[in-house]
């Protein structure tokens, strides 16, 4: 009977998030922009339609899209653009979620007004910022690496364990598993983010193989993190069934009200963070997957076209031993866990 009961409860902890109210609505758009679904199905984009947890955007290269929250703040997605939007408990209040909007590759504006709970998370492959109130931009380019420019308000960016605030006309850039550069004074206006991104291709192909290894620390770290909070998900779900059945006993040596008190104080809080920790762990896997997808995938093309009739240069051999090592270490410590879904691919 335990073994049926954890069983249950570990259908209703996984199906928790699936019910979430959506996230944004597509306000305007041109051009080619795809959505891709929790589910992976992929279908053209339209005006009105809503934006649920774990959606994808997909601008083409004459795409853009803006959502519109329910505040009326905006995220404005331009050309060539990969952008996800997730959920994740909050850092500072366990037991509360919080939005986690991640440009995984191209270019994001964001308009931020004041949001009546938290402000979300903005990340990119390579940081995670918070944010209050603001007026930004994010590009995430091919190689990883990441830079934020600040119109207005405040913005916090993390990466390798350190963290930077950025002010109204500053920047900073991030190598893809290194820790934020030095900020640098600059007016959002004035920046080419195209010609940014097309920088970071050009990057890319100076050191393809040392490139790949910057994305297997950075995966690293996402199965590491993705471990973890799964980890500590199984521990609490052995502690929700403990406390249903200190439940049972107490509604059968106390009566009612305190069988009411305790599930209220005791068993229901742990239920709600236990679904939390499954959103971390998702977020740091689809992540991963995301990264593998729309990053590395991208790398391996342009090096297989690129070295098509060269395949046995040093620098294309180096560069596909670091991409097998990518994928040993995906498949092993992503997906043969469990900690993404079929639908996911």
């Amino acid at each position: 009977m335990r073994k049926l009961l954890g069983f249950i409860l570990i259908l209703f902890l996984f199906s928790l998030p699936l019910f979430a109210a959506a996230t944004g609505k597509i306000s305007f758009m041109e051009g080619k922009v795809n959505h891709r679904d929790k589910a992976g199905k992929i279908t053209d984009a339209r005006i009105g339609q809503d934006i649920f947890t774990d959606d994808t955007l997909i601008t083409g290269l004459n795409g853009y899209c803006e959502v519109e929250m329910e505040n009326g703040s905006v995220i404005t997605l331009n050309n060539d653009t990969v952008f996800t939007f997730g959920e994740i408990e909050d850092k500072e209040e366990k037991g509360k979620k919080r939005n986690i909007f991640s440009c995984i590759f191209g270019s994001a504006d964001f308009k931020f007004k004041k949001f009546t709970g938290k402000e979300p998370y903005i990340a990119t492959p390579s940081t995670i910022c918070g944010v209050r109130g603001t007026d930004f931009t994010v590009i995430a380019g091919a190689d990883g690496s990441s830079m934020y420019v600040v119109a207005s308000g405040e913005v916090y960016v993390e990466a390798g364990g350190n963290g930077v605030s950025l002010l109204p006309d500053e920047g900073v850039k991030v190598k893809a598993g290194q820790k934020p550069g030095q900020k640098f004074e600059v007016k959002r206006d004035s920046v080419n983010y195209n010609k940014i991104l097309q920088e970071s291709e050009a990057l890319f192909l100076t050191d393809p193989a040392a490139n790949m290894n910057d994305l297997i620390t950075l995966l690293k770290g996402y199965a590491s993190d993705a471990k973890y909070w799964d980890t500590l998900r199984l521990e609490n779900i052995d502690k929700v069934m403990a406390a249903r059945e200190q439940a049972v006993k107490i509604k059968e040596e106390q009566g009612d009200k305190a069988w009411e008190d305790f599930i209220n104080t005791q068993v229901s809080p742990l239920e709600i963070d236990t679904s939390y920790l499954r959103l971390n762990a998702r977020h740091y896997s689809v992540s991963a997957l995301s990264m593998r997808r729309y990053i590395v995938s991208y790398m391996y093309i342009i090096m297989r076209t690129r070295y098509v009739l060269k395949t046995d240069s040093p620098e294309y051999i180096k560069f596909i031993e670091k991409y097998k090592e990518f994928m040993v270490i995906f498949n092993r410590d992503i997906v043969e866990p469990g900690y993404i879904f079929e639908g996911d691919f």
